[in-house]
């Protein structure tokens, strides 16, 4: 009995020493600017780089406007954004990238322990990237469709324990929420909003372990796009507009 107190005494302060360690960094510090114009990639993904150099954290975005390109998630790194805080996509089709193709605002490929957070927005700006995408395809400097560029709003491959919680993620230029091979995601109480590009919400593909609770997909299209190759899925109270609840059964 003792020894079993001793366990539950040494698991419950490494979980204190554990929080403890998780730092909030404050956007401001990486010179990461509010004011919708800056263009913040460099700054942005300099501070998840070191943030999670140093262990991991929190990088927390406060009232204002930013304007960013794709940055890549790192292990341990949550980003957090709150209310009042708006994550803009730049409508430069250069500024967008991803893993095999899956260009979106925030990437990560084979990282753990990451996640995006808050009661802020990340807001795709589907028509300004749309028409950015047009025009350097007419002009030839770069090929193939309009949708090879379009991005999502987070695409996520081979990541393990992630959480995207409390957000809002509106205008994306494709399906806002890409999860490929992943094991172990929860994401509770999104909202997407679809605005004018028509697309799902939510694509899953060979996952192992994904919690969906208490979203709302104001999409045009079909909400949820599976194809049959995952498993231990799970979608509870998610809804549309007109109160269908979001499944992956067939």
């Amino acid at each position: 009995m003792n020894r079993n107190k001793l366990w539950v005494g040494l698991i419950g302060l490494l979980a204190f020493v554990t929080s403890l360690s998780a730092k909030d960094y404050q956007a401001v510090m990486f010179g990461i600017k509010s004011d919708g114009v800056t263009l913040n990639t460099r700054s942005i993904q300099r501070a998840v780089d070191y943030i999670s150099e140093q262990g991991g954290g929190r990088l927390v975005f406060y009232v204002g406007r930013y304007l960013t390109g794709s940055v890549e998630l790192k292990s341990n790194v949550t980003i957090r954004i709150e209310e009042g805080a708006v994550l803009v996509a730049s409508p430069s089709v250069y500024d967008l990238k991803g893993p095999d193709g899956c260009n979106a605002l925030f990437y990560a490929v084979k990282q753990k322990n990451i996640g995006i957070g808050g009661k802020g927005i990340i807001e795709g700006r589907s028509a300004a990237v749309r028409a950015s995408i047009e025009d350097q395809l007419q002009k030839g400097h770069i090929q193939g469709a309009v949708a090879d560029y379009e991005p999502a709003l987070v695409c996520l491959e081979g990541c393990k324990e992630v959480k995207i919680e409390q957000l809002t993620l509106q205008d994306a230029g494709r399906t806002a929420e890409v999860y490929k091979d992943c094991r172990n995601v929860t994401v509770d109480k999104v909202v997407v909003h679809g605005g004018t590009s028509g697309q799902k919400a939510v694509s899953v593909s060979g996952c192992d372990g994904l919690e969906m609770t208490d979203c709302y997909f104001d999409v045009e299209a079909e909400p949820l796009q599976t194809d049959g190759t995952s498993r231990r899925l799970s979608f509870m109270n998610c809804v549309t507009p007109d109160g269908k609840k979001v499944s992956c059964e067939k």
